[in-house]
């Protein structure tokens, strides 16, 4: 902002030196910081640029010495014209290019004044009329709310207040984790061993245990899985089950069956089964698939 306003400044005080020269102005002066320490300059390669201009009519003219030339007379000039102003420090004509350098003093008056004056909005953006969400935290509603939920939580949250201070119109968006595989699971676990119980706190911990356990029961034991299968089928029957809901079940259901089918004559006969079970409503006859790792995985399409 402050840099922004002294190249300004300065870009102002070249075009003037330019006229008074009798030097061609350029559709746009480029400036470059210089990366010297302790310093606060910028640099532009202006004079290059004419004497580049002055060759495509002098073909035999030296580039690199006419440049030299033009950056000593802007510099001698700018020099004589801005001696005094408090902004200003030294200029110098180096290899064709002009470096301007600023009082550092002054800069560092500047910067703290304008911090001073606008407070808390000191560097805020400009509206930029763009939109956007930010998602995080998203915690697990069937596990305990542990250190990691709560770093995302802060770095989202950190996120979201730099994109606003930018200028965007931020969003701040945040999913509860109550659906996937480990929903299925969990409830699962709970309906077949833990039906009716109900801890005195701590719900989400008590939760990640039954999960816990409910994962180890279906590593073991193809008759617990084989459970966990008819269980997701039957959801798509539940009463009561949202509309949108239902539709992206049956969705994503549908594009796995679709791929297994694709794969093969075995794909598209596992895929026959239980599209057979879905329209009529019967149980699905799970003996009749063939590729059991695929039935197994379902759960987590």
């Amino acid at each position: 902002m402050i840099l922004a306003a002294y190249r300004e400044w300065a870009s102002e005080q070249v075009r003037k030196a330019l006229q008074a020269l009798g030097l061609p102005q350029p559709p746009a002066l480029e400036w470059r910081d210089l990366p010297f320490a302790y310093t606060w300059g910028i640099a532009t390669p202006l004079a290059m640029q004419l004497a580049a201009q002055e060759k495509k009519n002098r073909p035999d003219l030296d580039v690199p010495t006419r440049a030299q030339e033009i950056a000593q007379q802007l510099a001698e000039y700018l020099a004589g014209v801005l001696e005094g102003d408090p902004r200003f420090q030294r200029v110098e004509a180096v290899r064709g290019y002009l470096n301007l350098y600023f009082n550092p003093s002054q800069v560092a008056r500047s910067i703290i004044e304008t911090v001073l004056r606008d407070g808390p909005a000191y560097g805020r953006g400009t509206p930029k009329g763009e939109r956007v969400m930010v998602e995080f935290s998203q915690p697990n509603t069937h596990k305990a709310f542990h250190i990691g939920h709560l770093r995302n939580a802060v770095l989202g949250d950190a996120l979201s207040r730099i994109l606003d201070f930018a200028g965007f119109e931020v969003i701040r968006a945040t999913y509860p984790g109550d659906i996937g595989a480990h929903v299925i699971k969990c409830l699962w676990g709970y309906l077949r061993f833990h039906r009716g119980e109900e801890p005195a706190e701590r719900r989400g911990a008590w939760l990640g245990q039954i999960y816990a356990e409910a994962e180890a029961r279906l590593e073991e034991a193809d008759a617990y899985r084989r459970e966990v299968v008819r269980f997701l089928l039957g959801a798509f029957r539940e009463e009561g089950i949202t509309p949108w809901v239902r539709e992206f079940l049956l969705n994503r259901l549908s594009e796995a069956l679709a791929a297994h089918a694709a794969s093969g004559p075995v794909g598209q006969k596992d895929s026959a089964v239980l599209i057979r079970a879905m329209a009529t409503g019967e149980p699905p006859d799970l003996d009749a698939i063939v590729d059991k790792d695929w039935l197994w995985s379902l759960w987590e399409a």
